[in-house]
């Protein structure tokens, strides 16, 4: 007896000296975290973020920061409902996946089997458009040929009937192309295999099997549940009311939290939420490859890649004023949800994968000193850009006001130099402005009017549309003064 009294105590030692450990660990990671996610709010002006963290099939870390800048301001919290945007095409594929685990869809069969309506212009290109071809984003179907802003209260079914009769930029699987209306395809397949609304498919076989009972695909309670989102107008957030959008629902409209999606990351990472397998490991695993097995590349919702030497499975969300990360790396059995209610192209490319590699960098290695993090702050460089504009908008005033003085300068110039003079003026700022979509498309290969490069970067676009005004305006008065 006094010996099991003796070894009782030893263990008992032994498991306080363990969970102390645990404790002063997670303390921490959770301090380190939380210094990294407020520098980012400080510097960059974030106006409200969620954040959560898992690892080994648990999370260590879920926090929501700052006030969303509205009339009736709202904590942000780790159960805040905010847009996760194309987040929801991961829904979408896990939902196809289910369905052909089911045998009631085949990957290789063409859209028409489901839809008999769908119909593009093939132009001279030979195949059928497949389920693959669109999980794959290799549909052949491009902005280059559809970029239509429809009506946010069309339905799914709508949203698709506007496609038929688009012709193809590419034979159907020849190559990558992100092109969103294909998960809003995928979408509407749902509804016609499962006979249930994309919203209750979704509800019944994924969010609650997952506990995710702050994550909504309906119009009216999103309107009620969500906080304003932003822009960022050079940096200084700016409310703006997002557009619920039914016909994209599939692709980019469903709205979560961070202790919702935390459920969701651990599903895809261990395959199992709390016992319960949603689909088999080999079609998760499938969901989780790239085209033709590569090693990175679209998977099915998912990009795959690599970070730090590791292998990661990624998507970001992206709406005109919320942004949104999820990233996972299998090897380290870790992964992070970021949910901001602003967005801003820029912060979109930079900031928030900075922030989120950061987080994965303490995830990974909780000894890591802060001095060893990277990062940007943006928001000082916004302000300097932001005089820049100010200081550029008062010389085009100023010489606006001052023509005369101009005047006087030409007779001393030539011809040439006079008429490059006036054709800068005219043209020079306007160009920019046609220029920014195109750099847009070099860039990532995607296709951008007008309306969505003012409000992912409102402020260099103010600057460029008032300084070609000031041009123009220079310009014309100079050609009368000539």
């Amino acid at each position: 007896m006094f010996i099991l009294l003796i070894l009782l105590i030893i263990s008992g030692g032994i498991f306080y000296q363990n969970f102390n450990s645990i404790v002063s660990a997670n303390d921490n990671i959770n301090n380190k975290l939380d210094l990294v996610i407020n520098n980012a709010i400080e510097k960059n002006r974030i106006p409200g973020i969620a954040v959560s963290a898992v690892k080994d099939g648990k999370v260590i870390y879920s926090k929501g920061f700052e006030k969303s800048i509205g009339d009736n301001e709202i904590e942000i919290t780790p159960d805040t409902p905010l847009y996760i945007g194309s987040i929801s095409k991961s829904f979408t594929s896990l939902a196809i996946m289910q369905l052909v685990e089911e045998e009631k869809i085949n990957l290789d069969d063409p859209v028409g089997k489901y839809l008999s309506f769908f119909d593009v212009d093939k132009i001279n290109f030979e195949g059928e458009i497949t389920i693959r071809h669109l999980l794959h984003h290799r549909s052949g179907m491009t902005e280059e040929e559809y970029l239509t802003s429809l009506p946010g209260n069309l339905s799914i079914e709508e949203g698709v009937k506007d496609l038929q009769g688009m012709k193809l930029s590419f034979q159907p699987g020849e190559k990558f192309n992100y092109f969103n209306p294909n998960y809003n395809i995928l979408g509407l397949i749902i509804e016609k295999v499962s006979n249930q609304s994309y919203e209750n498919y979704i509800k019944e076989n994924i969010l609650d099997p997952l506990e995710m009972k702050n994550t909504y695909l309906n119009k009216e309670v999103i309107e009620e549940k969500i906080p304003e989102g932003h822009l960022s107008f050079f940096s200084f957030p700016i409310k703006k009311e997002e557009e619920f959008k039914q016909h994209s629902l599939p692709s980019g409209f469903i709205i979560s939290t961070a202790n919702d999606m935390a459920n969701y990351l651990i599903f895809q990472q261990t395959g199992e939420y709390k016992g319960k397998q949603l689909i088999s490991s080999d079609y998760l695993k499938e969901m989780h490859t790239p085209w033709n097995n590569e090693e990175t590349g679209y998977a099915m919702g998912w990009n795959i890649g690599e970070k730090f030497d590791y292998k990661i499975i990624e998507h970001g969300g992206s709406l005109y004023s919320y942004s949104a990360n999820m990233t996972m790396i299998p090897e380290k059995n870790t992964g992070v949800i970021l949910l901001i209610n602003q967005n801003h192209f820029v912060y979109n490319i930079i900031s928030n994968n900075q922030l989120v590699d950061n987080i994965l960098k303490i995830l990974i290695n909780p000894n890591i000193e802060i001095d060893e993090i990277d990062f940007i702050p943006l928001g000082p460089i916004f302000l300097v850009l932001a005089l820049i504009a100010i200081l550029t908008i008062i010389k085009d005033i100023y010489q606006l006001f001052n023509l005369n003085k101009w005047k006087k300068k030409i007779e001393e110039k030539t011809k040439f130099k006079i008429y490059f003079d006036i054709i800068s003026d005219l043209l020079m700022p306007s160009s920019l402005i046609i220029i920014i979509p195109f750099i847009f498309d070099m860039v990532f290969n995607r296709k951008m009017s007008f309306l969505p490069a003012f409000y992912l970067m409102p402020g260099v676009v103010s600057w460029l549309i008032l300084s070609s005004i000031l041009n123009v305006g220079k310009g014309i008065l100079k050609i009368l003064k000539k």
